[in-house]
């Protein structure tokens, strides 16, 4: 497998990811879906992959989550685009309602 599909496995098996996205197709009834998908691999500057959750409204795309993932260890940030920052995983889920993620 390579790395990249890997790391789009892990955001993708995310509890968070998994819940979003069959609301997504409940709400819809079967016509849409979430996608996951690196949009920038690791760098010399950025040692993560910064993957996007998004869903195709048929006329762009909607974010509904960023993560950075680290290329070495497989770490999991939460990116706050409100805030613009990075959190931990367990700290996003500490501090977001279920409701929110």
């Amino acid at each position: 497998m390579k790395p990249e599909d890997e790391v789009v496995n892990l955001i993708m098996n995310l509890k968070e990811v998994k819940h979003k996205t069959a609301y997504v197709k409940k709400l819809s009834k079967g016509k849409r879906t979430l996608m996951t998908y690196v949009e920038t691999p690791p760098t010399s500057k950025d040692p993560n992959y910064w993957v996007k959750v998004s869903e195709d409204n048929g006329e762009s795309l909607v974010a509904y989550y960023t993560f950075a993932v680290d290329a070495k260890t497989h770490r999991i940030a939460y990116y706050d685009d409100l805030h613009d920052t990075t959190i931990s995983l367990e700290e996003w889920r500490k501090t977001v309602s279920v409701s929110d993620r």
